[in-house]
């Protein structure tokens, strides 16, 4: 098989794979270069780090019913049924921009992270982490973050869901 029909074999497999036909004519030149350019990584924590982005996991402490933060010499409890720390039971997945944190988490972490954009907490394996995303580029990563996570999740649950 020669060069040319290695390409179309792929470009043949990928228009299948695609879930979401849309009316909306996309540039190939834009698609390929996007999807040559895309990273599968095996695990939330190596995209973290790669990504330089600063998070910390989450441990229950079952006897005061707290999810308790070490940043730094830092450590702080957040109770379990307060802000998206309630929804930890249920979700894999919660977030709060700081556009509408209500909570003022993302105040809280300022002296401790930065100006945080988005606060996320995440199920990876079997840990929550708390992701402080505080670039420019936080809804890319957010979009990221959620994808992966999804996929994490067994088909079983998203059936139920």
């Amino acid at each position: 098989m020669d060069d040319q029909e290695l390409l179309m074999r792929r470009i043949t497999e990928e228009t299948y794979e695609v879930d979401d036909f849309s009316e909306t004519p996309v540039s190939l030149v834009n698609y390929f270069e996007k999807r040559l350019n895309e990273v599968d990584y095996l695990s939330l924590e190596k995209y973290l780090i790669n990504e330089d982005i600063l998070s910390t996991i989450l441990f229950y402490q079952e006897n005061s019913k707290c999810y308790r933060i070490t940043l730094g010499e830092t450590e702080i409890d957040f109770p379990s049924n307060w802000s998206i720390f309630s929804k930890l039971n249920f979700d894999q997945f919660a977030f709060v921009r700081s556009t509408n944190d209500h909570d003022y988490l993302c105040e809280i972490f300022l002296s401790l992270a930065g100006e945080v954009q988005i606060l996320v907490i995440g199920k990876d394996e079997n840990n929550f982490r708390l992701i402080f995303l505080c670039s420019k580029n936080s809804e890319k990563h957010l979009e990221w973050i959620e994808n992966y996570l999804l996929k994490q999740i067994p088909k079983e649950e998203k059936k139920a869901a």
